[in-house]
């Protein structure tokens, strides 16, 4: 029967790629077009406030000029809210980025909201194709982004912060010597930034504005525009264009404001007499004053984020670690240790980093307590100046250090975070459910074709899988792990770490004939001699018998279904089996067939089953193979929702 079996599918194959191979010639754009899908896909995004082409171009890995080119634009600066642009998204592309693995209870938004990206740029980043459906385990490149440091939500001054509410307005605390902190007429602000004497905030439109101190032209933004990020420094501005070029103004004395030259930049911060720049490739750029070698940055390499301080400079790098350069008096610098931080920030003459757990670690100068943030979780963002502020996921600030100029006054902060509204995602799914999911997009299938419940024995814990488009439809291993182990990943072939719970596979047939005839049903009498016996199994079935060869088969039919239990001659475990069956049958309900099913089950040894399940939808033939419990595959089949 096998023989008959294979070649049956072999013949099936070859038909059917003879059809469509002559359908090809006669129509050889399908092929086209299928090739292309594969690599590219186009994505429409539609422009919100604040956006630009530049910003946009960023988020989803792509140019300007691409964007350009492929939405005819004719003035790439001038973009209007509600646009529709279409946005070229390689799918074989690897993003660069720092890598989040997903824990228990993660949304998407909740993610997007600690790193400071988007949901969509989660979602494109990542190919994920059902935002709702991320699982434990799963593991996320995080987009390149200014919002890295989190100072566009939460920025320390000097003896001051400034946090941005989520209706855009903006709130400060602490010392307003020189008006820094009168910004509570500003409305629309999407990001701010507290220098020492001078505030400066971003407008959705692109535009700037400031306030405090304008001795040396830090505060001369009135005329800036298509600006996508901010800093203020001690005594200068510097703004991000949306081209990825850097405009500069205030104080120049150290060549703090000379970066008109820079180009492909993605991040700005601006220190005491100094810049620095962050550009998309990792690397970092740095002018102005070197007097504590703080600019000493050009070696630095894979940096997703920047902060400078008073004079010393924090870069974080994409794997989590922290690198620092310039002054280490107060061991501002001791960060070799550090891991799994998710963004860094500068102060005075300490250094600040959140981990991605929501707790916190500083090193430095800790005279005034702004060090002393062992005890804060749950945050989201961090600023460092003289003091040091940490935002909460419930929009709540913590702060450390002195209160000289009241800067505790952040503690009846209520509402600072992102104002704008996006997709907020369901709390994080079952592994195995996500897991299924993976599979059916990697094969191009709808989950209801894929079981949804793996059978697991105790010791394993998680699901995984091994799939592939073959020649004549998919084919996919379903494991349980000892851990969370992603599909198709070398760790499969472990047996320490996973176990093959059963195979699954769909084979297009030429017609639904052909599907019909590979599955070999048939009654569950035929060829029984009149005298054979027969088997009450229950529920008004019989079942019928047959022996040779050492072996006893048992057979019966239930609706298109052809079942059967082989086992050794005289063995009570067959006929046991075979009403375990039944029984269970009455509780489940299988795929339909449209005209055949099959099940059989051999029984090898006291512990040990062999199950087959075939049916078939149409052409194409389903078939479920396993040595587990006969029992788990037919509940793992009746999960299926075809």
């Amino acid at each position: 029967m096998r023989v008959y079996l294979q070649w049956m599918r072999r013949l099936a194959v070859f038909v059917f790629f003879s059809v469509m191979f002559l359908f090809g010639m006669l129509s050889p754009n399908i092929f086209a077009v299928e090739s292309q899908n594969s690599t590219q896909e186009n994505f429409i995004y539609t422009v919100k406030a604040g956006d630009t082409l530049y910003r946009i171009a960023l988020e989803y890995g792509v140019t300007v000029r691409q964007l350009v080119e492929l939405n005819d634009i004719a003035q790439p600066r001038l973009i209007r809210l509600g646009q529709k642009i279409i946005i070229p998204v390689t799918t074989s592309s690897q993003p660069f980025g720092m890598k989040y693995r997903v824990v228990a209870g993660d949304t998407l938004s909740e993610i997007a909201l600690k790193y400071g990206v988007t949901v969509a740029q989660l979602v494109k980043n990542n190919q994920i194709n059902n935002p709702d459906l991320i699982y434990v385990g799963q593991i996320l490149t995080l987009p390149l982004s200014s919002s890295f440091t989190q100072q566009e939500i939460l920025s320390a001054g000097g003896g001051y912060a400034v946090g941005m509410n989520k209706d855009g307005t903006v709130i400060a605390a602490g010392w307003n010597e020189a008006g820094q902190g009168n910004v509570e007429s500003w409305l629309e602000i999407v990001s701010v930034s507290a220098g020492a004497y001078h505030t400066v905030g971003l407008k959705s439109d692109g535009t700037v504005v400031a306030t405090g101190s304008n001795l040396s032209g830090e505060s001369a933004v009135a005329d800036w525009k298509d600006i996508v990020a901010i800093s203020a420094g001690i005594g200068h501005t510097v703004g991000l264009q949306a081209d990825g070029t850097v405009i500069a103004t205030g104080n120049n004395e150290n060549g703090e404001c000379n970066v008109q030259d820079w180009t492909d930049i993605i991040a700005v911060s601006a220190g005491n007499g100094y810049t620095l720049g962050l550009k998309s490739d990792g690397k970092v750029v740095a002018t102005g004053g070197n007097y504590r070698n703080q600019i000493a940055v050009s070696e630095w390499s894979d940096i997703v984020a920047i902060s400078a301080g008073d004079s010393h400079v924090v870069g974080l790098k994409a794997d989590g670690t922290v690198v620092v350069a310039g002054d280490n008096s107060y061991g501002q610098g001791d960060v070799s240790g550090w891991s799994d931080v998710i963004a860094v920030a500068a102060g005075a003459h300490h250094t600040v980093g959140l981990k991605s757990d929501g707790t916190v670690v500083a090193t430095g100068y800790n005279q005034e307590g702004q060090c002393d943030v062992s005890g804060w979780k749950d945050m989201i963002a961090i600023t460092a100046g003289g003091n040091t502020f940490g935002l909460r996921k419930d929009g709540t600030v913590a702060v450390a250090g002195e209160n000289v100029w009241d800067q505790y006054a952040v503690l009846g902060w209520t509402n600072i975070g992102h104002h704008e509204t996006e997709s907020q995602g369901t709390a994080t799914v079952d592994p195995t459910e996500a897991m299924l999911q993976q599979v059916a997009n990697l094969l191009g299938e709808s989950p209801d074709h894929l079981p949804s419940m793996i059978p697991l024995n105790p010791g394993y814990t998680y699901a995984s899988a091994a799939a592939e488009r073959t020649e004549y439809g998919y084919f996919v291993t379903f494991y349980e792990t000892k851990g969370l182990v992603p599909i198709n990943d070398a760790a499969l072939n472990n047996p320490d770490i996973a176990r093959q719970v059963a195979t699954f596979e769909a084979i297009v047939y030429v017609n639904k004939s052909a599907a019909t005839k590979a599955i070999d049903h048939h009654d569950a009498s035929e060829g029984f001699s009149p005298d054979a016996p027969t088997l009450d199994l229950g529920y008004g079935i019989v079942g019928y018998q047959n022996s040779g060869m050492g072996k006893t088969l048992l057979a019966w039919n239930e609706g298109n279904w052809l079942l059967e239990v082989l086992y050794p001659i005289g063995n009570q475990i067959g006929p046991d089996l075979a009403k375990n069956i039944v029984d269970e049958l009455e509780s489940i309900f299988l795929p339909p067939p449209n005209d055949a099913g099959r099940i059989r089950v051999a029984v090898t040894s006291p512990s040990q089953t062999e199950t087959m399940v075939m049916w078939h939808k149409n052409e194409v033939v389903y078939r479920i193979d396993s040595t587990n419990d006969p029992i788990d595959i037919l509940d793992m089949t009746a999960s299926i929702k075809q």
